[in-house]
């Protein structure tokens, strides 16, 4: 009965793991990509309700230079949140596999998905942020100010 009831987790147990395995790394570092990242993980649930899920994803994509190769703190921090979420996303919304060859691919999925999709990727990306921004608090040092 033990072993049944240790296979079963729920969803926010998945979101919990996935975001701890992809936080740690990058909290492991100490350096200010981490910073940066903690700063950027805070404030991007608020975004995505603000501006909504494509367009704060774009931003992202943009200001980490996905697809590019990022060479600045800033730019680092902001493609792994990307990727963060996007892999996410691509897993539990769309059942899709990462594509190393689309660097947009997420993008791609939420532009042309249909609105009930879009609205559950949006409420599934702020639902697995909440779990990254916990873990990224937990673990990384505030950024100077």
């Amino acid at each position: 009965m033990r072993d049944e009831a240790m296979e079963t987790t729920t969803l926010d147990h998945q979101r919990a793991k996935y975001a701890l395995d992809k936080v740690t790394p990058i909290a492991e570092k100490k350096d200010e990509v981490a910073k940066k990242f903690r700063s950027y993980a805070e404030s991007l649930p608020a975004i995505i309700v603000r501006n909504g899920l494509g367009q704060a994803l774009a931003m992202e994509a943009a200001n980490g230079k996905v697809g590019q190769s990022p060479t600045k703190d800033d730019e680092k921090a902001h493609k792994a949140l990307y990727d963060m979420v996007g892999e996410w996303l691509l897993q539990q919304v769309f059942n899709k596999k990462v594509a190393d060859n689309i660097p947009l691919q997420v993008i791609n999925e939420i532009i042309t998905a249909d609105q009930m999709t879009y609205m559950r990727a949006q409420e599934e990306a702020i639902h697995f942020l909440q779990w990254v921004k916990r873990f990224a608090n937990a673990m990384i040092e505030r950024p100077d100010t």
